[in-house]
């Protein structure tokens, strides 16, 4: 149940939720660090062009980290309003004022949004209780909106817009990864180094590899779109896969 103080129910994120996107963060920062680590000791012996990419992944890492200020974390609703709050920005809309209550999906995940005077907000399915937070919003729609016999949406796409996004992630973790091979074969190939901090090196380069290429994969195997209909799902995979799939439902 939602917590309740001073009759406004407060929904927050799930723990899971919250541990992914630190660890997102995490990776994301470790790429901030190791460029500038890179570019700050050995900056004398490295080419030019790796100097370039290093200096972008550096501002490339500034702002997705940023952008993980704007992720919603709480919503608050009472008997005249709802609000949601990130780090970043509060936004709030009166019960009055709202049109539609729509549901949208992205590369990785769903969410709601809210239309109301020319403006939006809007929080994922990741929340605790949700089921309570949605039913409470379409008390709250207008009849036109909240009518049950309304056709269910069954079609939903990718934003081209985040898919572009996460493609970029792709290729930039991929240049980190090459980037953090050559640093870690300079320092291997070094005699001057300890034998064990030459493994430790190793391993250090082989989990990060891995774990980032597994990310990876699973982005560029995500669906580009989910069609329902009585009988199936159609699935349309990537843009390595452009043919569809279909899963007869059981009943």
């Amino acid at each position: 149940m939602p917590t309740i103080k001073n009759g406004i129910s407060i929904y927050r994120l799930k723990t899971m939720v919250i541990a992914r996107l630190f660890s997102e963060l995490t990776v994301i920062l470790m790429v901030m660090i190791s460029s500038i680590y890179l570019l700050v000791n050995y900056n004398a012996t490295l080419p030019w062009p790796l100097k370039i990419i290093l200096t972008l992944l550096i501002l490339l890492a500034l702002i997705f980290s940023y952008s993980y200020a704007f992720v919603v974390f709480e919503v608050r609703i009472d008997d005249s309003c709802i609000e949601t709050i990130a780090l970043t920005k509060r936004i709030k809309a009166y019960f009055l004022n709202i049109k539609d209550l729509k549901l949208k999906r992205n590369l990785f995940y769903k969410l709601y949004q809210i239309n109301f005077e020319n403006k939006e907000l809007s929080f994922s399915t990741w929340f605790y209780d949700l089921d309570d937070l949605l039913l409470k919003i379409k008390q709250q729609l207008p009849k036109s909106e909240s009518n049950p016999n309304n056709p269910i949406k069954t079609n939903y796409t990718c934003e081209k817009f985040s898919y572009g996004l996460n493609l970029v992630k792709v290729l930039l973790s991929m240049i980190f990864i090459v980037v953090l091979f050559v640093f870690t074969l300079n320092n291997i190939h070094n005699s001057h180094e300890i034998a064990s901090n030459k493994i430790i090196l190793g391993l250090f380069f082989t989990a990060i590899a891995l774990f980032i290429i597994y990310r990876n994969i699973f982005i560029i195997l995500s669906p580009l779109s989910l069609n329902f209909n009585q009988d199936s799902i159609n699935i349309k995979n990537s843009s390595i896969s452009v043919s569809s799939e279909k899963l007869k439902l059981k009943r």
